[in-house]
């Protein structure tokens, strides 16, 4: 094997590590985002729904018109 060919070979080993160094950083960041995110927003999901937002929700499961559908029908 040439020179040429030992050194390609060893450069090609040093973008592989490096790949795998920026790899295990991305790894590391993202387990560290989740945990700060859940340490965040966990709680939220615990609150109870507000009494109005409820109601809005269960409109929109029945399908029923809301106050501001009908105020356009009748305004026609």
């Amino acid at each position: 094997m040439s020179k040429q060919a030992d050194r390609d070979n060893v450069d090609a080993g040093r973008v592989n590590d490096v790949d795998s160094d920026e790899a295990m950083i991305d790894r590391g960041f993202d387990r560290w985002l989740n945990r700060q995110l859940h340490r965040i927003y966990d709680p939220v999901l615990s609150e109870t729904v507000p009494d109005e937002i409820m109601r809005l929700l269960e409109q929109f499961d029945s399908g029923a018109p809301s106050a501001s559908e009908n105020d356009d029908e009748h305004k026609s």
